[in-house]
C-alpha cells in the first residue's frame, strides 16, 4: 500500500526511474554486443571487362537471358557446399539448393540446352574437406554435373589422388565427364600413366538440340604431388589426339574448362591453336576459367582479329569462389542471324542467395523452390556435418580477425597468429626462434564470438606438421634469405598467377620483424613450405652451407591443431560443455565492456539527478496551486500551512492529501 501510494503521488518521478533503467540497459547492450571491424575484404566482385558484350555483372533476380546453349557454372567452391551463411548471410545457398535451382531451370523449350559444369578446386576450404576426402566425395557424387575439370588443390597430396582413383571413387563415378586434358595419374611401378579423369581427355555434352565439345585444362602446375603428372598446356595442344578430337568429332560449340585466370596467356594460346586447327571462324569457342577467386569476364578477340577476319567472338568467364556465385553463360549456336547479333554473348554472375535464385525462378517460398532431390542432397550435407562434429563450439574469439588485410593492422589474422599463437604460445617468447609460413595457408576470416571446429578448419584447412629446419642459422643469413625482392615473383609463378585475395600480403610471413645479424636462430616451417625454405637456403647461401645447416626435426604439433590448443587454453572453453554454451565475453573484450558499463552508470546518475531536481520543484509549485484551486478554496496563511504539516494528529486519507499539499507549500516556502 505504501509503495502504491508513493507511485500514485510520484508518477512522473517513477517514470523517469524506469526510463533510466532502460538507458542503462541500452548502454550495456552496446558495450557487450559484437562489433565489426572497419576492414572490407579485398575480393573484387565486378567483372574485368564487359566491352561490347550483353551482360549482367550485378544481377538482382528475374528471368535469365536464355539462348541456344546455356552453361551453369560453379568453380573454386573449396568444399563450401554447405554455404557461407554462418558468417556471411548473403551467401546462404548450399549444394542442395543449387541442385534445386538447376533442376527447375532446365528449359522446357527443346531448342534450348542447359549444361551444368564444375571447374575444379573442390578441396581445401572447410571441415568437410579432409585428406583423403572421404566425406566430401560422397557429397559431390550426388551432384548432376555434365562436365568437371581438375583444380590444383586436388593434386597436392597422394592420399587425395589415390582416393579419387579408387574403385567406385570420384573418377570412376563421373567417368568421361571428369575431363583432364593435361593431367595424368602416375602411380609408379609397372602401371601405365593414364589420364586422371576420363580416358579420352575430352568429352561431348549432349543436349536436346546441341552438342558441345569439352576440354579440361589446368595451368602449368609444378608443385603437385608425385602421383600425378601435369603436362604443359603448350605441349598438349601440339599432340595428335588434340587435333583429332577437334577435326573428327561432331559438335556445335567448344567449351574449354580452364583452371587458370580469366586473362591467362594460356587462354589466348588455346584459342589461337583451336581456331587454326578447325579452320572455322564461325565456331563458338568459350572458356570457363577460375583459380584466382573473383568474378571476371573478358572478350578474347574483340578488336583487330574480329574486324579483319569476321571471327566469332570468344570469351573467358570466371564465376567467383567459395560458392558465393553461380555463373551463367549463354550464346547462340548458329550465326545465320542479323549482323548486329552475330556476337551476342550473355553472362550473369548470380549471387548465391536464396532470394535471388527464387526471384530468378519466380518461386515465392522454400517449399516451391526446393525439389525432392535437392532436399535429399541438403539433408545429406547437414547429416555429414553433424557426424563430423563440425558445429561443436571450441571457444570464443574476442574480435574479428581478417586473413587478407595488411600485417600492420591490429585486425590482421596473420599478425595475431605470429605474435600470440607462434611467438607467445608455441615459442614461449623465445627470442631466437623464427617461423616461416606462406600467406596462402590461411583461407578465411576468424570471426568474433563462438568458434566452431569448422571455423578453424575453414581458416586453416591444411593441418601441416611443424618442422624445425636448423638450430644454428645466423641472423645475417636469415636477412639475406628472407629479404629478397624476387620472392613474390617466384611464388606467383609457382601458384599459376597472382592470387587476388592476397594483394596486401607478402608471399611469405615470418614470426619476427627484425633479426640481429650476429645472433644464432632456430628456423621452423611446416611440411607444405619446407621445399620453398630449403630452396631459398640453397639459392642464397649455397648448397654446401645449406647442407651444413639443415637438421630436420618434425615437431609433435601441426598448424591447425596448434590454433585449437591455443583456443582451448587462452580463449576459455565454455563452462557448460562443448557445443552448448553461449559465447562468454573474454580477454580484451571484457575491458571494453567495463568501460561502457561505467559510462552507462555515470550518465544515468547524472540524468536521474537532473530530472529528479526538476520534478521536485515542479511538484512544489503544482501542490501549492492545487491546494488553492481544488481542495482549499479558503486561502490558508503560510503559518496555517506550516501548522497542518507539522501536526501529529491522526488524519484520514483526505486530510493526508491536504497534509501533503500544505506540506509541499510549507517546504517550498522554507526552501
Amino acid at each position: 500500500m505504501i509503495l502504491l501510494s508513493y507511485v500514485r503521488q510520484n508518477k512522473l518521478y517513477c517514470l523517469f526511474i524506469w526510463l533510466s533503467i532502460a538507458v542503462i540497459s541500452v548502454f550495456f547492450i552496446l558495450g557487450t554486443r559484437p562489433s565489426s571491424a572497419s576492414i572490407i575484404p579485398s575480393i573484387p566482385s565486378s567483372s574485368i571487362s564487359t566491352t561490347n558484350v550483353t551482360s549482367s555483372s550485378s544481377y538482382g533476380g528475374g528471368p535469365l537471358p536464355f539462348n541456344d546453349i546455356n552453361i551453369l557454372v560453379v568453380t573454386d567452391v573449396h568444399s563450401w557446399v554447405a554455404s557461407q551463411k554462418r558468417h556471411k548471410s548473403q551467401y546462404n545457398v548450399d549444394y542442395g539448393m543449387v541442385v534445386s535451382f538447376y533442376e527447375q531451370l532446365i528449359p522446357k523449350n527443346s531448342q534450348q540446352n542447359l549444361f551444368f559444369v564444375m571447374n575444379g578446386d573442390f578441396m581445401d576450404g572447410t571441415g568437410l574437406s579432409t585428406h583423403p576426402p572421404e566425406h566430401l566425395v560422397d557429397i559431390l557424387k550426388k551432384m548432376p554435373f555434365d562436365a568437371i575439370n581438375v583444380g590444383n588443390h586436388e593434386l597436392y597430396f597422394n592420399s587425395t589422388v589415390e582416393f579419387m582413383k579408387q574403385k567406385d571413387g570420384f573418377a570412376e563415378h563421373f567417368g568421361d565427364k571428369y575431363v583432364t586434358s593435361n593431367v595424368f595419374f602416375n602411380p609408379g611401378g609397372d602401371y601405365k600413366m593414364l589420364p586422371l579423369g576420363g580416358r579420352n581427355r575430352y568429352h561431348v555434352m549432349e543436349g536436346p538440340s546441341a552438342r558441345v565439345l569439352v576440354f579440361g585444362f589446368l595451368y602449368d602446375m609444378v608443385d603437385h604431388c608425385p602421383m600425378v603428372v601435369v603436362e604443359r598446356v603448350e605441349e598438349t595442344v601440339e599432340q595428335e589426339w588434340f587435333r583429332q578430337a577437334l577435326q573428327n568429332t561432331n559438335y556445335d560449340a567448344i567449351l574449354c574448362l580452364s583452371h587458370m585466370d580469366v586473362e591467362d596467356d594460356l587462354i589466348y594460346l588455346l584459342l589461337h591453336k583451336i581456331r587454326s586447327i578447325i579452320n572455322d571462324s564461325d565456331m563458338p569457342i568459350h572458356f570457363i576459367t577460375g583459380h584466382t577467386h573473383y568474378r571476371g569476364f573478358k572478350e578474347l578477340n574483340n578488336g583487330t582479329a574480329y574486324a579483319l577476319n569476321k571471327e566469332r567472338l570468344a570469351t573467358s568467364f570466371e564465376a567467383g569462389h567459395y560458392l558465393d556465385t553461380i555463373g551463367f553463360l549463354s550464346f547462340d549456336r548458329d550465326s545465320d542471324i542479323l549482323e548486329e547479333e552475330y556476337n551476342k554473348v550473355d553472362h550473369v554472375f548470380i549471387e548465391a542467395n536464396f532470394d535471388t535464385l527464387s526471384q530468378t525462378l519466380g518461386t515465392t517460398t522454400m517449399d516451391d523452390f526446393m525439389t525432392p532431390y535437392g532436399r535429399e542432397v541438403q539433408k545429406f550435407i547437414l547429416q555429414t556435418e553433424e557426424e563430423m562434429g563440425l558445429n561443436d563450439v571450441l571457444g570464443c574469439s574476442p574480435q574479428h580477425y581478417f586473413f587478407d588485410c595488411k600485417l600492420s593492422q591490429p585486425q590482421s589474422l596473420w599478425r595475431f597468429y605470429m605474435e600470440k599463437v607462434i611467438n607467445n604460445f608455441y615459442f614461449d617468447n623465445s627470442p631466437d626462434h623464427v617461423y616461416v609460413m606462406s600467406s596462402g595457408s590461411f583461407r578465411y576470416d576468424l570471426y568474433e564470438g563462438d568458434i566452431t571446429l569448422n571455423d578453424i578448419k575453414a581458416m586453416s584447412p591444411w593441418n601441416q606438421f611443424i618442422i624445425r629446419v636448423t638450430t644454428m642459422i645466423e641472423g645475417m643469413e636469415l636477412i639475406q634469405m628472407l629479404g629478397d625482392d624476387d620472392i613474390g615473383d617466384n611464388i606467383n609463378n609457382l601458384m599459376g598467377g597472382a592470387l587476388q585475395w592476397q594483394s596486401d600480403l607478402p608471399p611469405y610471413i615470418y614470426s619476427r620483424d627484425t633479426f640481429n645479424e650476429k645472433q644464432v636462430y632456430e628456423l621452423y616451417t611446416n611440411e607444405f613450405d619446407l621445399a620453398y625454405v630449403l630452396q631459398r637456403m640453397s639459392d642464397v647461401l649455397g648448397e654446401k652451407r645449406r647442407d651444413a645447416l639443415v637438421n630436420l626435426e618434425y615437431q609433435n604439433t601441426a598448424t591447425t591443431d596448434l590454433f585449437i590448443d591455443f583456443i582451448s587454453e587462452k580463449w576459455q572453453p565454455h563452462p557448460h560443455g562443448k557445443g552448448t554454451a553461449t559465447c562468454q565475453t573474454v580477454n580484451s573484450g571484457g575491458k571494453d565492456n567495463a568501460v561502457f558499463f561505467i559510462l552507462a552508470i555515470a550518465f544515468s546518475v547524472i540524468f536521474v539527478s537532473l530530472i529528479g531536481i526538476r520534478e521536485v520543484h515542479q511538484r512544489k509549485f503544482q501542490g501549492y496551486n492545487q491546494s488553492v484551486v481544488n481542495m482549499d478554496p479558503e486561502y490558508l496563511s503560510d503559518a496555517a500551512a506550516a501548522e497542518i504539516y507539522s501536526s501529529d494528529d491522526e488524519l484520514n486519507d483526505d486530510d493526508m492529501d491536504l497534509k501533503f499539499l500544505y506540506g509541499t507549500k510549507a517546504q517550498f516556502l522554507n526552501d
